[in-house]
């Protein structure tokens, strides 16, 4: 039996988490104290919605709160999640079948891991 070729989507919305990303000359996912404090994020979505509902910033439109949330440009972000795939899902493509994973709304620079393998990156 062949392969079938209409593709499958399954959409990866659920158990996202973010975290402010320091300097670069740290480890990516290390906060000076040696934890990293992960909050809980909607995806698609947007990292100053994602802070407002975690109560770290007010609501940037609401009586000029955008004054004291001008540092969250400044900074870099990471998100997260974590997914299945079967092997029942791995196997119905068949040995050459490719599997893609689509973003809605990377930011302007990002880079994206898949078990800690850097597949891609934006600019």
């Amino acid at each position: 039996m062949l392969p079938s070729l209409s593709p499958v989507i399954t959409e990866i919305a659920a158990g996202w988490q973010f975290a402010q990303r320091l300097p670069a000359h740290r480890d990516m996912f290390q906060t000076e104290g040696g934890e990293k404090t992960w909050l809980p994020a909607v995806v698609p979505g947007h990292v100053h919605t994602d802070l407002v509902r975690a109560g770290v910033i007010a609501t940037p439109a609401y009586r000029l709160g955008e004054l004291g949330t001008a540092w969250v440009e400044d900074a870099d972000w990471t998100y997260r999640t974590t997914f299945a795939v079967s092997s029942e899902r791995i196997a119905s493509r068949g040995t050459h079948g490719r599997h893609f994973l689509s973003f809605g709304g990377l930011d302007t620079f990002a880079r994206v891991f898949l078990n800690d393998a850097l597949i891609a990156t934006t600019e």
